[in-house]
């Protein structure tokens, strides 16, 4: 170790006492240059007093180092300690900060998604994590220490449960809970002391390490962000609150130079090497290359992690996104620009809360690189625009009278400055409670229950009594349990022991990572049952989950399943609306070769709606289900084809984009297809994955790896037991659970499945003679190159054919030759059924299982030229 690379916090002794471990705390940071705010060293002291503690301060104010002092008491007392973050990507930077503290081998990462070391005397998790840990059966005697970062989340309507669940349950355990809008936390703080018998210390400062200046501009936005650029007040984060206005304002903002020639030279060379595998890429590449970033949900993975790194590199002047970067991700910034102050929240138009403004606000300003923030916030377009022509032409004082810009109709509140003054000077609102009893909630409390007589639904009760809600709120909830348990008994989920009846169990049938927290899951359940028997009575037993091929009658049962599937899946509303405009524009050309009058057109076309397979017979079963399951609302199944039209058109993410004109929001439709890969996995038991229906996930498991591989990588990378680092390089990292073999050979059944789709996806390119789609389609070797593959292609006088023939078992061949070595052989169709060429690719799980595709192509016959040995 050197000077600048002090030891670990770990080498204080094990046992010592708290005076002794909070003075090698204190001389450990001194020796790495920290100097303790006063509320930091306050939050300590509280901390290694005993006491839980309140950390409300604001954003750069050091409260990571707090929470490190949590886990270096913790680990002088021989106890485990859990960092909590809302989202993974915060979790995940942690985790890597803490490896450098304390070292590896202490630290640990556990998410929906990745395992890493989980067993470390330290953990970094997403509050659903310790939320499931809190409801095991000895989550009350375990004396762990609790940060909960972003605590605010106690409030949000769909994962506050998380964030209280903890604290009701762990009755030894000591929680700081931190974050810059906390409101007020006296009930919070008495439930908190009755529950453990600890006292709760209140640490709050309003003073920030570096200070915001906050104004209101009357002025166009283009003008706004010239000014800023020009006085130094870049990078500036203008935010949104919808994806369209965020790309619509990027698009706008091209106008505007923001970088000089030389900034734009460094942006080309920072981007020189980048893949842009979707529509959208276009769009962005050059949006970037002028110095404007883009960053929301509608974006790939891939993109919104390029657009942090040019940010934090100091190459963007400008990003342009929507409120959610406000939630932990590392992006630097000095101004933060207020487009507008209402925001959409999924019910009505409102203004934007105290909170939402603070927490938005907060991102302003860098410890450690700025001495000053602003915070800017725009008046209403039409208010700037009258504002203008009034001074246009009232310049010689008389008044004058002209046709007024109206604000719009739909989507907006009404603000002025005052309002923006009322919420920089407000508090932010007090947290409520949020608490809802699910069938999910019941099956993982019985899951990991002793086998004593019904532990879970005692578990459950005992957890609503101590819940924050009202009384009249905690009596729905013991209703909502008995509804629930009586349903989950009527459709198998739930039994009793034979041996010991008064025990109640999960169905053991059930595969072991069933989920039961989606609302519609058991609906999904009970159709497949429904279907079943359709199925049998048409086809005979097509689902059979052996080793047969697919066939007509199975990929209609495979087609079946997805419907249903992706009927219990929320919508993906962008792709729904441009499916809607497809299904209009088809209907308007038929209805004009029709002659049928204009005004008989509009109002037919007023009854469009997306494509909707099943829909009455889910509709009706539905209407079956709900009749003895009241707790489930009828009318919410919602059923739509966004990944059965692909699977059935073998459709790659590009062709569905362009086709659908989503690039604005091509994340939003790998997002949905990435839960209906998870959700078949999950939710459909396996008596009913058949042939098709594998090679349905096989399709859609190969399509997301191929379109952004970040996804998948990552994540499997993770439960493979690797950590990758932000800069992409592995980390070094002990990991003693790492497992022998890699995820993507776990299943034979799944890595068939994804073999064959990937090698149709070959062929499809190959066929296209498509170089671009073929280099991402593969691996490829000097000796035989995506260019060799066109140039066979072109040499052919066969016009080949992509249709339903290649997936029959005689033609799309995957079969294992080795250890660990997977052949593929694909035959290849002219128009007149003749098959005379093939393509051969292998798959070498020892040299290229986290790709983002697996096989490497071996061999395109006829042409003794273009083959390959390697």
């Amino acid at each position: 170790m050197t000077n600048a690379d002090p030891a670990p916090l770990l080498m204080a002794p094990a046992g010592a006492g708290d005076d002794d471990a909070f003075m090698a705390l204190v001389d450990w940071l001194a020796g790495r240059g920290f100097a303790l705010y006063p509320h930091q060293e306050e939050a300590m002291l509280e901390l290694f007093s005993g006491r839980h503690v309140v950390l409300a301060t604001p954003t750069g104010s050091g409260k990571s180092l707090v929470a490190l002092a949590l886990h270096f008491r913790a680990l002088c007392r021989g106890e485990r300690t859990v960092y909590t973050a809302p989202i993974k990507a915060l979790a995940n930077e942690k985790f890597f900060e803490l490896c450098k503290a304390f070292g590896p081998e202490n630290v640990g990462l556990l998410t929906g998604d990745a395992s890493v070391n989980k067993g470390a005397p330290i953990l970094c998790c997403t509050a659903e994590i310790l939320m499931q840990m809190a409801l095991e059966a000895d989550a009350a005697r375990r004396p762990w220490h609790v940060a909960m970062d972003e605590f605010h989340y106690y409030a949000d309507r769909d994962r506050g449960m998380a964030w209280q669940v903890p604290l009701l349950r762990m009755e030894a355990a000591t929680f700081l809970l931190m974050s810059a809008t906390l409101g007020d936390m006296t009930d919070i703080a008495r439930e908190l002391t009755a529950r453990t018998g600890k006292a709760v210390a209140h640490v709050t400062t309003s003073a920030r390490p570096v200070p915001l200046e906050y104004s209101y501009l009357e002025q166009p936005l283009h003008e706004v962000v010239d000014g800023l650029v020009k006085a130094g007040k870049a990078p500036c984060y203008l935010v949104h609150f919808s994806h369209r206005d965020a790309s619509e304002t990027a698009g706008a903002l091209m106008s505007v130079d923001v970088c000089s020639k030389d900034e734009k030279r460094s942006l080309a060379e920072a981007l020189r090497g980048e893949r842009w595998p979707s529509p959208y890429g276009k769009t962005l590449q050059r949006l970037l290359r002028h110095g404007i970033g883009l960053h929301h949900a509608g974006l790939l993975p891939r993109y919104r992690r390029l657009v942090e790194r040019l940010a934090q590199a100091g190459l963007l002047k400008v990003v342009c996104g929507t409120d959610t970067l406000g939630i932990g991700i590392n992006v630097p910034l000095k101004t933060v620009v207020l487009t507008r102050l209402c925001k959409y929240d999924g019910a009505n138009t409102r203004i934007v809360q105290v909170r939402e403004l603070h927490q938005i606000a907060g991102r302003a300003g860098r410890k450690g690189f700025d001495d000053q923030g602003w915070v800017v916030a725009l008046a209403p377009e039409h208010v700037v625009a009258n504002k203008r022509m009034e001074n246009k032409l009232g310049r010689d004082g008389r008044k004058v009278n002209f046709v007024r810009q109206k604000p719009p109709e739909k989507g907006y509140a009404h603000w002025d400055e005052a309002t923006f003054w009322r919420l920089v000077r407000g508090q932010p609102e007090t947290l409520q409670p949020v608490f809802q009893v699910t069938a999910g909630l019941l099956a993982q409390v019985l899951r990991g229950s002793p086998s004593d007589a019904a532990p879970g639904f005692r578990t459950v009760v005992d957890l609503i009594g101590r819940c924050h809600l009202s009384e009249g709120g905690k009596l729905g909830q013991r209703r909502e349990l008995g509804r629930i348990g009586r349903s989950l008994f009527r459709v198998g989920v739930l039994g009793r022991d034979r041996d010991d009846p008064r025990t109640v169990r999960l169905n053991a049938e059930l595969q072991e990572d069933f989920s039961l927290h989606h609302a519609l899951s058991l609906f999904l359940v009970y159709c497949l049952e429904k279907l079943d028997l359709t199925h049998l009575e048409q086809f005979g037993d097509v689902r059979r989950e052996d080793d047969r091929e697919p066939d007509p009658t199975d990929d209609l049962w495979a087609a079946d399943v997805l419907s249903a599937t992706e009927a219990i899946l929320d919508n993906p509303v962008p792709v729904l609306a441009a499916q809607v405009r497809e299904e209009k524009g088809k209907l308007v050309n038929e209805l004009k070769a029709q002659g049928v009058p204009y005004e008989e057109r509009m109002e037919r076309l007023e009854a469009v709606t997306w494509p909707k397979p099943l829909a009455d017979w889910l509709y009706a079963r539905l209407d079956e289900f709900t009749a003895q399951h009241p707790w489930l609302e009828a009318g919410a199944v919602r059923p739509k084809a966004v990944a059965r039209v692909l699977y059935e058109q073998w459709a790659t993410f590009d062709e569905a984009v362009r086709d659908w004109g989503v690039e604005p929001a091509e994340g939003v439709l790998l997002r949905y297809l990435s839960d209906t890969y998870k959700a078949l996995l999950q939710n459909v038991p396996g008596r009913w994955r058949s042939p098709a229906v594998w090679q349905a996930i096989g399709y859609l498991r190969a399509l997301l790896a191929a379109t952004d591989s970040s996804l998948v990588e990552e994540w499997e990378s993770m439960r493979d037991g690797r950590a990758f680092s932000e800069s992409g390089a592995e980390a070094s990292v002990p990991l003693p659970e790492r497992r022998a073999t890699v995820h993507v050979v776990r299943d034979p059944k799944a890595l068939k499945a994804r073999l064959r789709a990937e090698m149709l996806q070959l062929c499809k390119a190959l066929l296209a003679a498509d170089v671009d789609a073929l280099a991402d389609a593969a691996h490829w070797s000097s000796e035989l190159t995506p260019e060799d593959a066109v140039a066979w292609r072109k040499a052919q006088g066969a016009v080949f054919v992509f249709d339903h023939r290649m997936r029959l078992a005689d033609h799309c061949q995957v079969r294992q030759v080795g250890a660990g070595i997977w052949e593929a052989v694909q035959t290849l169709f002219d128009c007149n059924g003749a098959s005379e060429s093939r393509v051969v690719a292998a798959f070498d799980a020892s040299a290229n299982c986290n790709a983002a595709v697996l096989l490497h192509v071996r061999e395109i016959d006829h042409d003794p030229h273009l083959r390959s040995d390697a």
